[in-house]
């Protein structure tokens, strides 16, 4: 749509080949983490840092930047990582 940003239905759809992609990792922790994750709770919880339901491509790249610390695994019910930052 030429918007900018993607909607949640694309994050969902990125994050998920995504996964799919690094799960084919040699590394044992890498392919933990894809498999462990969940796009739904990913894209609302990380990706969509202001809550408008878009990511943003600034959004994208600050969790780009730290994707260690923006995982939302299955079963996740709450995250502190969800805390906007301003900088």
């Amino acid at each position: 749509d030429k918007s900018g940003a993607l909607d949640r239905k694309e994050a969902v759809a990125f994050f998920n080949d995504l996964k799919k992609v690094l799960a084919k990792s040699t590394d044992a922790d890498v392919k933990k983490q894809a498999d462990e994750a969940n796009a739904e709770d990913w894209a609302r919880k990380f990706a969509d840092a202001d809550g408008d339901g878009k990511l943003t491509y600034k959004e994208f790249q600050r969790w780009a930047e730290a994707p260690g610390e923006h995982v939302a695994k299955k079963g996740d019910s709450h995250n502190d990582n969800n805390k906007k930052d301003d900088h």
